[in-house]
């Protein structure tokens, strides 16, 4: 399996922080995620990858005890420092420190496009969760036709050559059954930025290679990834929610 180098990790979020203090909150992917987790008064709840710990801290707030890891320690030590009544670790999402059937209720957002195999840190999500217990993994996904996604995939990696894989529609859901989890609902929704935002923190010489690669897909929908008029990127992410399975019915 190849290993995702976390140097590389660390300089990019603390560049990409630099240049835009909230770049890492997506404040309106967490707003989904904590609608569709519903209530969390005391339950145990996982977030893997918290990044900056803003999920994890309006769990806390909302009753939660919430548990967070993140490969990078210096995401680890801004989260501790930002929600002081998380538990916070750093740990890899493709090998969890926990228990089979720790938690209630596990998430992961938008972390799986940084992972060479996103399926294996899904088996892990649903590992650590309870029989009953529910999942929501919210992330970015691709077109499945190979056309489509290879395009995609090439201006991604010219402005986050970190990104690893952009799963479907289809391969996550699949990769979430694999995990041995019931998918109870699955909705898609496009998220904008503005260009200029969309590359901060990115090396010049990409940026620039990207904003020209920008203006060769303008007006193209690719599927996942699309330039709308105004030099607005919009990106495709699939919310799944999930329930774990009991172990004699895999």
């Amino acid at each position: 399996m190849e290993k995702v180098d976390v140097l590389d990790l660390e300089r990019r979020f603390t560049e990409r922080l630099r240049s835009d203090p909230s770049g890492l909150a997506s404040t309106d992917v967490a707003d989904r995620v904590l609608e569709a987790a519903g209530p969390v008064q005391d339950l145990e709840v996982l977030d893997s990858g918290c990044g900056t710990g803003e999920l994890c801290g309006r769990l806390v707030d909302r009753g939660a005890r919430a548990s967070g890891i993140d490969l990078c320690p210096g995401l680890v030590a801004r989260a501790r420092s930002l929600t002081p009544g998380s538990r916070l670790a750093q740990a890899d999402a493709q090998a969890l420190p926990f228990a089979t059937g720790r938690f209630d209720l596990a998430t992961s957002v938008l972390v799986l496009h940084y992972l060479a195999d996103p399926g294996r840190a899904l088996a892990e999500l649903a590992r650590v969760v309870r029989p009953g217990g529910r999942l929501i993994v919210c992330d970015r996904i691709c077109s499945s036709d190979p056309v489509l996604r290879a395009a995609q995939i090439g201006v991604e990696r010219l402005r986050n050559p970190l990104i690893q894989r952009i799963l479907s529609s289809e391969e996550l859901e699949r990769a979430l059954r694999n995990a041995g989890v019931e998918i109870t609902h699955h909705v898609e929704f496009r998220r904008a930025e503005m260009l200029e935002a969309w590359v901060a923190g990115t090396d010049p010489r990409r940026a620039v290679a990207v904003r020209e690669e920008v203006a060769r897909l303008r007006g193209r929908d690719l599927g996942g990834f699309r330039v709308a008029p105004g030099d607005t990127i919009e990106l495709r992410l699939a919310l799944v929610e999930c329930r774990r399975l009991p172990a004699d019915s895999k």
